[in-house]
């Protein structure tokens, strides 16, 4: 197993990274942007919207032989997944999504790289 060294930077800039990457293959993909901080009211409009906790930040929609997508829960430092986005990679793996969390720039791509592979 290949050992990564973790992202040194803020999650944004990882995500951003990871967006020009994604961008360059030519993915669809998508970035559901659930760490917005705001107002409860706007909060609550949010939710009856259908906004949802614990959603990965990456979501590739580009389906293979073995799986339905490609999901991605990005995280930097000493960060680590909620229960609720633990909740979330779970149901995914169990719908034969593939599900991954990363702490590392080059892990990402591998871990693209590897699933885009899978005729």
């Amino acid at each position: 197993m290949t050992e990564y060294k973790k992202y040194k930077g803020s999650e944004a800039d990882f995500q951003k990274a990871v967006a020009s990457y994604l961008d360059f293959k030519g993915v669809l993909w998508f970035h559901p942007p659930n760490e917005i901080k705001a107002k409860p009211q706007y909060m609550a409009k949010r939710k009856q919207q259908g906004v949802k906790s614990g959603v990965p930040d990456i979501c590739i929609l580009e389906p293979n032989s073995k799986y339905h997508g490609l999901f991605i829960e990005i995280k930097v430092g000493c960060n680590k997944t909620s229960d609720y986005q633990n909740l979330w990679l779970e149901r995914l793996s169990f719908r034969d999504y593939k599900a991954a969390v990363s702490y590392s720039l080059d892990e990402t791509r591998a871990i693209i790289d590897e699933y885009l592979k899978i005729k």
